[in-house]
């Protein structure tokens, strides 16, 4: 039989927090963008899927740099996914899929080009904010990745089974095979 090897401390807390993380950061970045969220079964869809990616990158401990990665991954996978699967509609001539018919900021005049491209001013600015905004979550998520493993190093040996030191007599001794069942006293000795 295997040894059965230590689990991860607060494994669905911690997958938990991680995947509501990217998946908040995905969708708030995509509406600020100007785009819209898929409809409510797909986003719950997408929503599973990206709990499912954050259990099993939980069962190791995280640091900084792979939660970056992790949520940077999650931010691009699900902003592809939103712009794909978002609902239909129908562009006015010289707006782009993410804006729609109307701007989100009439002071911007980004309508005419794509919002996520590196040559305008504006797609660079929402590209700085993805970028700072996943690094300061991710150093945010692994301290508390690191609090949380400290913490389940300190509650582990209060949660361990006390083993016996002694037997306990209470005349329940287990009975020896080819005994007799009615105790005799053997003959005292005589001086």
């Amino acid at each position: 039989m295997r040894a059965s090897q230590s689990r991860a401390p607060f494994h669905a807390l911690r997958s938990g927090a991680i995947s509501l993380v990217v998946v908040l950061l995905a969708a708030g970045a995509h509406i600020v963008g100007g785009g819209e969220l898929p409809t409510a079964p797909v986003l719950l869809a997408l929503v599973a899927l990206t709990a499912l990616a954050a259990t099993l990158a939980t069962r190791f401990k995280l640091n900084v740099v792979t939660m970056a990665g992790l949520l940077g991954a999650g931010q691009l996978a699900l902003h592809e996914a939103f712009t794909s699967l978002s609902p239909i509609t129908t562009n006015v001539q010289g707006t782009n899929h993410h804006l729609g018919a109307e701007a989100l900021n009439p002071g911007l005049d980004i309508a005419a080009t794509h919002t996520h491209e590196l040559g305008t001013a504006f797609g660079t600015m929402m590209l700085v904010g993805h970028i700072l905004a996943t690094v300061a979550s991710a150093m945010v998520l692994a301290k508390g990745e690191d609090a949380l493993w400290q913490l389940a190093a300190w509650l582990r040996p209060l949660l361990a089974l006390p083993a016996l030191v002694f037997r306990p007599d209470a005349g329940a001794s287990p009975v020896a095979a080819g005994a007799p069942d009615v105790f005799t006293p053997p003959p005292l000795a005589e001086p």
